[in-house]
């Protein structure tokens, strides 16, 4: 083997290239072949093999064939699989156990867990709920995974699906630094989830809870769970009230919130004392009062945010408007911020509702933005006005003002439904909306984008050909992408040298 294979991190670097998380299933097949290949590959490639998982079903098959049996669960309907569910056919004993532990302590990641259905074999699909109930009186340990440092739990959105979640206690490792939850439909299993995180996971560094169902009704048990974090970087949990957005304000590792804005307001005492290192937020707030937003934003201490999303749910004041603009200037830094949006997708159309309340906001508005020299995508709001034909370039409208826009800014200023004849001097037109999350995307010059690699054919005749050759070196070519072969031209030219 060659010297530089006896480096782990070197294997490792170039064994993440099969990733089969990101990787198409073909490249299961190479890190299996590469596991059996020598004894230097065997564990590294294992552990790549079984880093992150899609449900459990890969290690069920690693139990002895004769312990489970497939039984229909329904009978077969016109247009939909037939459910199945996997019953053991005798007691499971310590010893079935055996293959699974070799592989259970490798997986990092472990994904979709909670969906109910799973193939097991061409025929149809396998129902979960019976193998989670079988294991959680029979698993080896408290925690079947025991280093599972990535959890993400989701369900189908039915009750069935739902009925899962409450197995969830399975997989939450001691190790566990990343939680998503797609929060179930028994509210009682959410309440007692969440307290036992809050009793043993404080040490999250991720979480995310989603809940399509009554989530403030889970109010008081996400919040006790939110306030006991201590080192989390990274938050998306909905509704939360004051007191637990303010814990989260204090924490100094906090660099990406999202969240419900609670109706009330922030003290005083908050003022530019809170977010020190936030980086980037996403704030469901209320259109029809803005005020909690602006307490927020006073709240903070010029952090570097570069990204900050504000969806509202209705047509806002204009004057509250130009205050949130004006806090956001004062309170954020100005160098850092990249892309700004206050978004509000359900403007009426005049045409359709000629008598609905038009939104008239002032140009003059805007200038604070103008201190914001490296924004690239402001707010959406202005987004369905088509400005000046004398205003538009090549990096989209600018605008003119006394202290002068930055270079970039986008659309900055127009209202969100111009009234043309309230506001002459703009000259906007009513356009169609566009979609909601084109704003976000970056219109980068053409000279900026990655060019096609001129050695690049060379790569192609190059691979073509020591495939020809060398048909078993197929692993080699998913483990060193086509930008690498001509560094290694070299390397298969010796190879070939020397079986000659």
């Amino acid at each position: 083997m060659h010297p530089t294979l006896h480096i782990p991190e070197l294997v490792g670097a170039v064994f993440r290239n099969l990733d089969p998380s990101w990787t198409e299933d073909a490249q299961l097949q190479d890190l299996a072949v590469l596991a059996r290949t020598c004894t230097g590959f065997h564990d590294i490639a294992l552990d790549a093999l079984w880093r992150h998982q899609y449900g459990i079903l890969n290690l069920i098959r690693c139990m002895p064939a004769d312990l489970w049996e497939v039984v229909e669960a329904d009978a077969p309907q016109n247009n939909r699989p037939v459910r199945r569910i996997l019953r053991p056919m005798r007691a499971i004993v310590p010893s079935d156990w055996d293959r699974v532990l070799k592989y259970s302590y490798r997986v990092k990641s472990l994904t979709s867990v909670g969906y109910a259905h799973y193939k097991w074999d061409s025929s149809g699909s396998i129902d979960m709920v019976e193998i989670f109930q079988t294991l959680l009186h029979s698993a080896p340990a408290e925690h079947l995974l025991p280093n599972l440092t990535e959890l993400a739990w989701h369900h189908a959105g039915t009750r069935a699906h739902a009925s899962t979640f409450p197995f969830i206690a399975l997989f939450l490792s001691p190790r566990l630094t990343s939680l998503t939850i797609e929060e179930g439909i028994n509210l009682q299993d959410q309440e007692e989830v969440f307290a036992s995180l809050a009793r043993s996971h404080s040490n999250l560094t991720i979480l995310r809870l989603e809940s399509p169902f009554a989530p403030n009704r889970t109010l008081e048990a996400r919040t006790q769970l939110i306030r006991t974090l201590t080192h989390v970087q990274w938050v998306k949990v909905g509704t939360v009230d004051v007191a637990a957005l303010m814990h989260l304000g204090q924490l100094q590792s906090l660099d990406t919130l999202g969240v419900s804005l609670p109706a009330s307001i922030f003290p005083t005492a908050a003022t530019r004392t809170l977010f020190q290192n936030l980086e980037s937020a996403q704030l469901l707030a209320d259109g029809e009062d803005l005020r909690p937003l602006t307490s927020f934003l006073r709240s903070w201490k010029t952090p570097k945010v570069y990204s900050f999303d504000v969806p509202i749910d209705s047509c806002p004041k204009p004057n509250e408007v130009e205050e949130v603009y004006r806090t956001l200037a004062e309170h954020c830094c100005h160098a850092s911020l990249e892309s700004f949006s206050l978004g509000y997708y359900d403007i009426p159309d005049p045409q359709t509702q000629p008598h609905a309340p038009a939104f008239i906001y002032p140009g003059s508005g805007i200038r604070p933005l103008f201190c914001f020299n490296g924004l690239q995508a402001d707010d959406p709001l202005p987004g369905r006005v088509r400005p000046r034909r004398r205003h538009n370039s090549r990096d989209g409208p600018r605008l003119a003002g006394p202290d002068g826009p930055p270079s970039r800014l986008r659309n900055a200023g127009l209202p969100a439904a111009l009234n043309p004849s309230r506001a002459p001097s703009t000259g906007g037109a009513l356009c169609p909306p566009p979609h909601p999350r084109t704003h976000h995307r970056r219109y980068d010059h053409p000279a900026s984008r990655p060019r096609r690699h001129p050695a690049e054919p060379e790569s192609r005749q190059l691979e073509h050909g020591i495939l020809a050759r060398y048909p078993r070196l197929r692993f080699r070519r998913r483990a060193f992408p086509l930008r690498h072969l001509p560094q290694l031209e070299r390397c298969y030219r010796g190879v070939a040298v020397g079986r000659r």
